[in-house]
């Protein structure tokens, strides 16, 4: 879940870059997701059963969609023991310094805090 939040943070930071690389003219960008991924039938948001996701509308939406289980699960983190942090090193630093980019500020807080909670600890030690 951690990475799937990730992968669209990811996306959406290489987008941006490449927007901003490229020539005002070529601003389009590849995706590797077919039209069924951008089909929208939430008739909530004010658009008819038939509106097609643009690639940044369908993109925010999954980002979306993934960032509130993301700050549970770091939450969560915060919550860890010393020894448990210890224990699951080799997966937990990637994966915060993965996280610390985002551009979601209540993300990179609470990556912030396990930092200043355990890994300061660690390097201190």
């Amino acid at each position: 879940m951690l990475n799937r939040y990730l992968s669209y943070e990811e996306v959406a930071i290489r987008k941006n870059k490449a927007i901003s690389s490229s020539s005002p003219a070529d601003t389009t960008i590849n995706s590797s997701f077919d039209a069924a991924d951008y089909y929208s039938s939430d008739e909530e948001d004010g658009f008819s059963s038939d509106h097609v996701l643009s690639f940044d509308e369908f993109l925010q939406q999954r980002h979306e969609s993934y960032k509130s289980p993301t700050l549970i699960v770091l939450e969560g983190m915060m919550d860890f023991t010393h020894q448990q942090v210890q224990n699951n090193l080799t997966w937990i630093v990637p994966l915060l310094s993965r996280l610390i980019i985002c551009e979601d500020i209540e993300v990179r807080l609470c990556v912030r805090q396990i930092y200043q909670s355990f890994i300061n600890f660690l390097l201190i030690k």
